[in-house]
């Protein structure tokens, strides 16, 4: 029996459970393609999308695990198992998802809304997912903000919302594909576990070694400047025709990952390296003022 079912057994409501989150779900689904979905409908049925996200967001709600944690009795305060699971991760993740992204994750990656796991939203695949969204919506935006107007949220909410939107989505239809087997006839059954089965043992097989490239640096078992030194001299050997060909693959591997665009990602490195380049001459040029000064106190003192 789920904790859902043990919450109806003891007369509370879910709009009693989840009313004080009315405000926040408002403001966070105000972009919803949905309309039926963009405001808390206390009357809403059991199995309104409302009530899953509420239950996602207050998963990732550290107040509301405090207030678990200091009065375990009162029942308005006990979580369901998957709030219960989600604040286990984000106590063993220190509560990450509090916090500001690390520097280099996608914005919408701590969005309390998404349920993801911590170990997902901070994973290769999770960060592909977040930069596929923008990807696919973020163009949309100007779009939606025309026709808004006034009421429009900044691009950056509504990429949340996006995000959540997506990521039910590829959820319904996945939930979907797994029922329909159960439409089928006993043959076509049996072909399709068979086939689930494969595509199981794919997930769960542990990747295959990436073999090193040129443009790989994932290792680090060498300082990276190093790296970077034999990179340079490697390459300066190689051909015009050579080099044309690793950056084309260098742009495949980069659209391949999800990471967007390679102009801009390019011109982003371009403008950092510029900024390190000007951080380090500023260093040299006081390194040379300091020992200019010592030279001079040690003459002054000498005399």
């Amino acid at each position: 029996m789920s904790a859902l079912t043990d919450y109806e057994k003891n007369e509370l409501s879910l709009g009693r459970r989840y009313r004080q989150y009315e405000h926040a779900y408002n403001a966070a689904f105000a972009a919803d393609p949905n309309p039926q979905a963009r405001q808390f409908n206390e009357t809403a049925a059991r199995d309104d999308i409302q009530w899953k996200r509420l239950e996602t967001f207050r998963g990732n709600d550290k107040g509301a695990y405090h207030a678990h944690q200091s009065n375990p009795s009162d029942p308005l305060a006990k979580p369901t198992e998957k709030e219960a699971a989600a604040w286990q991760a984000n106590q063993v993740d220190q509560w990450r998802i509090e916090r500001e992204p690390a520097f280099g994750q996608n914005d919408a990656t701590n969005n309390k809304w998404l349920g993801l796991t911590p170990e997902a939203r901070n994973s290769e695949k999770g960060q592909a997912f977040l930069a596929h969204v923008e990807q696919k919506h973020g163009a949309a935006y100007d779009a939606y903000a025309a026709k808004t107007g006034n009421n429009a949220v900044d691009r950056s909410d509504y990429l949340r919302t996006m995000g959540v939107v997506e990521a039910e989505s590829m959820s319904a239809r996945a939930q979907s594909q797994q029922q329909a087997p159960q439409q089928q006839a006993p043959q076509q059954q049996a072909a399709g576990k068979t086939q689930a089965a494969q595509e199981a043992a794919t997930i769960q097989a542990p990747a295959p070694e990436v073999k090193k490239s040129r443009l790989n640096f994932a290792d680090f078992s060498r300082p990276v400047d190093q790296q970077v030194d034999e990179c340079a001299a490697s390459m300066a050997k190689l051909s015009d025709k050579e080099l044309d060909q690793t950056k084309q693959q260098a742009i495949q591997q980069h659209e391949v990952k999800g990471l967007g665009d390679f102009q801009e990602a390019s011109a982003n490195v371009e403008s950092y390296n510029r900024v390190q380049s000007a951080l380090q001459e500023a260093r040299a040029a006081r390194r040379q003022e300091s020992l200019a000064e010592a030279q001079s106190r040690n003459r002054s003192q000498s005399q």
